[in-house]
C-alpha cells in the first residue's frame, strides 16, 4: 500500500518561479491570489510546521505590492516562537510588513522586552534591529532603559545599541540626558570600529536636538576623537579596516564630520585640531574613491570651521586637483564646494576661473549647471565685460543639450547679470540685445520689460537696436510653425521696432514685416503690440501710400473676436482720420532708474546664493514705470496701482488693529499701459530693497527658536542731518544641518513709526548657516529722542516640507535709543 507524503505547503523558491515565468499581469495576480489563498489557510491552522516558510511567501508578495495585511498577527506569533529561525523570520516580517504607524504595533512591546532581556546575544541583535526600524514613541519611552543597559554588553550588541539609541532620542528628545554620561566611557575604552561608528551616529544625533547645548558639552571630547583619528591615519595594515591601502575610511569620514561639527564657530577647538588636519592631508592617498572621500570630507572640514589661512589656501588646492580631474564625480563636488568657498575667499576660486569655463561644455549636464551657478557667483563689476561674453557664448552653444527649464533660468540669470553689474547703460543695452537675439525663445516677461526700460534709456543704439531686431523677426518668420516659442522676443522686438526709426529698411519693409507677422499669429498680446507699433509707425512715416496701407492693416481688426483688439482698432482709426494720432500718441519716455536692479528670481536659484556680499548688492529696486498709453481725451493718465504682497500671511490676520503693516515693498506702474494691457496685463517684478553702502552697526538676537536665529542689524544712514531714519537688516541663521523650506518675518509698528520691509534675499534658509540670508527695513521714527523704536514681530517657518507651520511672537524692545 502506497504512502501519501505531505510535502507542505509551497516552497518560495517555487513560488518566485512560477511568478518569473508569467508573461501577463493577469497571470501574475492569479498566482498570487492562489498563493495568498494557500498562506490563509496555512495560517487558520493551529497545527502548522511550516509557519516560517509560510510568512517568507507573504514578505514576497508584499514586495511585488499586494495587500498583506492578513499576516501581520501571524509575524506577532513567529517572534514569541522559542526557535531562532522562525523567531528571525518574525523580526524580518515585522520590520517588512509594519511600520510605526501600526495600530498593532503595541503588542509586540512585550515581545521586544523579552528578547532584549535574553541571555542569547543574537536574540537581543534581532530585538534592537526591529527596535531601531520601527519603534514608535511609546515603545522607545518604554524601552529606553533596556537599551541603556544594553550599552555595557559586547561589542556586537553595542553597536546595534548606540544605534537604537539615535532613534529613541530623535522620537524622545527628552531622554537625550540619559545617555550623554554613556559617550565618554564608550569613546575612551572601545577600539571596536562598528562601535564607533555607532557612538559618532549618537553624538550627532544629539547634537541635532540640542546644537548650541551639546556642542559645547562634547568639545572635552575633541582631543579623544583626534587621537581616534591620529591612531587611524597612522596605523599599520589591517586586513579586517583595509580599502585600498587606507585603514577604514568610513570612520575617518565620521570623525572628520564629527569634529567640524564641534569646532564651527570656535577658535580654540579649531586651533587643536589644525595639525591633525594638515596631517590627514598629507598621509591620506587620494588616487582611489576611499582617499578622495576622506579629502573631500577634510576640505568640508576645513573651510567649515575657523581654519588659518594656510589650511584653507590647502583646501582649495585639493578643490583645484578635483577640478582637473577626469572623474565626473570629483569636478561635481569640486564646483559644488568652491560655491561656498567664493563668500569668503572670491579671489582665490577667480584664479581658477579657465578650468571653470571649460566646465560649462562638459557633456555631463549638471557639472555644466554647477559651472555656470559657480561663474554667477563670481561676477563683478571689474569683470563683467570678460564674464558676460563668456555667459553669451555659452547661451549660443547650448541649443541641443539643456532642457527649455534649464535655459529660460539661464537666459533670466545672465540677463541679472547684465543688469545688475553692467558699468554703463550701453553696456548694458548691447549684451541685452544680443541676449535676446540667442535666447529668443527663453525670453521671459520680466526680462520683457526689463530689457524694454535699458533699451528707452540709451537713444544712440536705438537704430542698430531696431536693424537687429528687424533681422531677428525675419528670421523667425522662417519658422511659422515655432512662432508661438518665440512670442514674448517678437513682443519686444515689434514694440522696438515701432518706437524707433531706422535707415536700413524701408518704409514698405517695416510694413510687410507687420503683415507677415499679424498673418502667422492669433496670439492676443502679439497682436495687440503690432496694432500699437503701426500707429506709431503711421506718425513717423512720411509717404501716404504707407500710411493709407497702416490704416488699411488696423481696419480689418475693427471687427476682431476679440473685443479688446476691436476697441483699440477703433480707436487708433479715429485718430488717425481725424489727425489726432501725433498728438496723443507720442514717444515713450525714457524710464528713469534710480539704482541697479535686478530681476526676481525663482526659488531654486534663491537658495543658492552663497556670497552675503553678493546678495546685499543684488537687493536693488525697481524704479517705476509711467504710462505709455495717452487716452482718447488727451491727458496723460498716471495711475499707481498697489502690488499684492508676495508673502503669503497676513499680517492683520495675526495682529489686527488698523495701524501699518509691511511684509513687502510695492511695486508701482501705469493701469493704462498698453504694453501691460496688450502683454496680459503683466506687471514689472516686486522690487529688492537698494543696497546699503553704510557701515555696519551693532547686532541685536531678538528670536532664537529650534536652531535658527533672527538678529537686527542697525544702521544709521545720515545721523547728523537726519536722525529719524534708521535702516534695520534682519539675518536669518540656520543651525540645523537640513535648509528650512520657507519662513516670513511679519512686523508691526506703533503710528509713531514710519517702515518699509523689503522683501528678503532668498525663500528658504540654507543648512548650517549663519547670516545667509537678510531681509532690509527702512524705519523712520517720528518721535526720534523721545521715544525708541519698539517693533511686534511674527517670526513663521517650516522646518520641513512636511512639517506644520510654525510661528513665534514678540516684542523688539531692546533696541538702543540712539537708533
Amino acid at each position: 500500500m502506497n504512502s501519501i507524503i505531505n510535502l507542505g505547503p509551497t516552497k518560495l523558491k517555487d513560488l518566485i518561479r512560477q511568478i518569473r515565468d508569467c508573461k501577463t499581469q493577469a497571470e501574475e495576480r492569479e498566482i498570487v491570489a492562489t498563493a495568498s489563498s494557500e498562506i490563509r489557510t496555512n495560517l487558520k491552522d493551529p497545527k502548522n510546521r511550516y509557519r516560517s516558510r509560510t510568512v517568507s511567501k507573504l514578505m514576497y508578495i508584499n514586495m511585488l505590492g499586494y495587500d498583506t495585511f492578513f499576516g501581520q498577527v501571524e509575524c506577532i506569533n513567529l517572534i514569541t516562537s522559542s526557535k531562532y529561525p522562525e523567531k528571525r523570520i518574525g523580526y524580518l516580517a515585522l520590520m517588512t510588513l509594519l511600520d510605526e504607524k501600526q495600530e498593532i504595533l503595541p503588542l509586540i512591546e512585550h515581545s521586544l522586552n523579552k528578547d532584549l532581556s535574553d541571555s542569547n546575544q543574537f536574540v537581543q541583535a534581532l530585538a534592537l534591529t526591529a527596535l531601531g526600524n520601527i519603534a514608535s514613541e511609546e515603545i522607545c519611552q518604554s524601552l529606553s532603559p533596556r537599551v541603556e543597559k544594553l550599552l555595557g554588553s559586547s561589542p556586537f550588541i553595542k553597536k546595534k545599541a548606540c544605534l537604537v539609541a539615535t532613534r529613541i532620542i530623535q522620537k524622545c528628545p527628552d531622554l537625550v540626558e540619559n545617555y550623554f554620561d554613556r559617550i565618554g566611557p564608550l569613546l575612551k575604552e572601545e577600539h571596536n570600529h562598528g562601535v564607533l561608528l555607532g557612538v559618532i551616529a549618537l553624538i550627532n544625533q544629539m547634537i541635532d536636538s540640542d546644537p548650541r547645548q551639546f556642542r559645547k558639552k562634547f568639545r572635552p571630547f575633541i582631543p579623544l576623537l583626534m587621537k581616534k583619528l591620529n591612531s587611524l591615519i597612522m596605523s599599520r595594515y589591517a586586513l579586517e579596516h583595509d580599502v585600498y591601502g587606507i585603514s577604514d575610511p568610513f570612520l575617518q569620514v565620521k570623525i572628520l564630520s564629527l569634529l567640524r561639527r564641534l569646532g564651527r564657530a570656535n577658535v580654540k577647538a579649531t586651533q587643536m585640531m589644525s595639525d591633525l588636519l594638515a596631517q590627514v592631508s598629507t598621509n591620506t592617498e587620494g588616487q582611489r574613491a576611499a582617499g578622495h572621500c576622506i579629502i573631500y570630507e577634510l576640505i568640508n572640514t576645513i573651510l567649515n570651521v575657523e581654519s588659518e589661512r594656510g589650511l584653507r589656501s590647502l583646501a582649495i588646492d585639493h578643490l583645484s586637483k578635483f577640478l582637473v580631474s577626469k572623474n565626473n564625480n570629483l569636478r561635481y563636488v569640486s564646483l559644488n564646494t568652491l560655491i561656498h568657498v567664493v563668500e569668503k575667499n572670491p579671489a582665490a576660486v577667480y584664479r581658477h576661473l579657465n578650468t571653470i569655463l571649460d566646465c560649462l561644455y562638459d557633456a555631463d549636464s549638471s557639472i555644466r549647471v554647477r559651472a555656470f551657478e559657480l561663474l554667477l557667483t563670481l561676477v563683478t563689476e571689474s569683470n563683467v565685460e570678460t564674464l558676460a561674453r563668456e555667459l553669451l557664448t555659452f547661451l549660443s552653444k547650448i541649443t541641443a543639450i539643456e532642457s527649455s527649464e534649464d535655459k529660460v533660468e539661464i537666459v533670466t540669470q545672465i540677463f541679472n547679470v547684465i543688469q545688475t553689474y553692467g558699468t554703463s547703460t550701453k553696456f548694458k543695452v548691447e549684451h541685452i540685445v544680443n541676449l535676446i537675439e540667442n535666447g529668443a525663445q527663453y525670453i521671459t516677461e520680466d526680462v520683457g520689460h526689463a530689457a524694454i526700460a535699458l533699451i528707452t534709456q540709451e537713444p544712440d543704439l536705438h537704430a542698430k537696436t531696431v536693424t537687429v531686431f528687424y533681422k531677428k523677426v525675419m528670421a523667425l518668420l522662417e519658422y511659422p510653425l515655432r512662432m508661438k516659442k518665440y512670442h514674448q522676443a517678437i513682443k519686444i522686438c515689434l514694440w522696438v521696432i515701432g518706437e524707433y526709426d531706422t535707415y536700413d529698411y524701408t518704409e514698405m519693409d517695416i510694413i510687410t514685416l507687420f503683415k507677415r507677422v499679424l498673418r502667422l499669429t492669433d496670439n492676443k498680446a502679439l497682436i495687440g503690440i503690432c496694432l500699437f507699433a503701426l500707429a506709431k509707425l503711421h506718425i513717423r512715416f512720411e509717404k501716404e501710400e504707407s500710411k493709407a496701407l497702416i490704416q488699411s492693416i488696423i481696419q480689418k481688426y475693427s471687427h476682431h473676436e476679440v473685443a479688446d483688439i476691436q476697441n483699440r482698432s477703433c480707436e487708433f482709426l479715429v485718430m488717425m482720420r481725424e489727425n489726432l494720432a501725433e498728438s496723443l500718441i507720442q514717444e515713450h519716455p525714457a524710464y528713469e532708474f534710480e539704482d541697479r536692479r535686478q530681476l526676481d528670481e525663482t526659488e531654486s536659484v534663491s537658495s543658492r546664493e552663497p556670497v552675503e556680499a553678493r546678495m546685499q548688492k543684488q537687493q536693488e529696486s525697481e524704479a517705476s514705470i509711467e504710462s505709455i498709453l495717452v487716452p482718447m481725451d488727451g491727458q496723460v493718465v498716471e495711475e499707481t496701482k498697489e502690488k499684492p504682497s508676495t508673502q503669503s500671511f497676513s499680517l492683520e490676520e495675526f495682529f489686527g488693529g488698523s495701524s501699518t503693516t509691511t511684509t513687502s515693498q510695492v511695486d508701482s506702474s501705469s493701469t493704462s499701459s498698453i504694453l501691460d494691457e496688450m502683454m496680459d496685463d503683466s506687471t514689472f517684478p516686486t522690487p529688492i530693497a537698494p543696497e546699503n553702502s553704510s557701515v555696519r552697526g551693532e547686532f541685536i538676537t531678538f528670536c532664537e527658536v529650534d536652531n535658527l536665529r533672527v538678529e537686527l542689524e542697525l544702521v544709521k544712514p545720515d545721523a547728523t542731518n537726519d536722525p529719524s531714519k534708521t535702516h534695520l537688516t534682519a539675518w536669518f541663521s540656520n543651525a540645523n544641518d537640513l535648509p528650512v523650506p520657507e519662513f516670513a518675518l511679519l512686523l508691526k509698528n506703533p503710528r509713531y513709526i514710519q517702515m518699509d520691509l523689503f522683501r528678503a534675499s532668498g525663500s528658504r534658509i540654507p543648512g548650517n548657516s549663519t547670516r545667509s540670508l537678510s531681509q532690509l527695513l527702512h524705519v523712520t521714527n517720528e518721535k526720534q529722542g523721545e521715544k525708541p523704536i519698539v517693533l511686534k514681530f511674527k517670526f513663521k517657518y517650516r522646518l520641513s516640507p512636511s512639517d506644520e507651520m510654525k510661528e513665534v511672537e514678540g516684542v523688539i524692545k531692546n533696541i538702543p535709543k540712539s537708533f
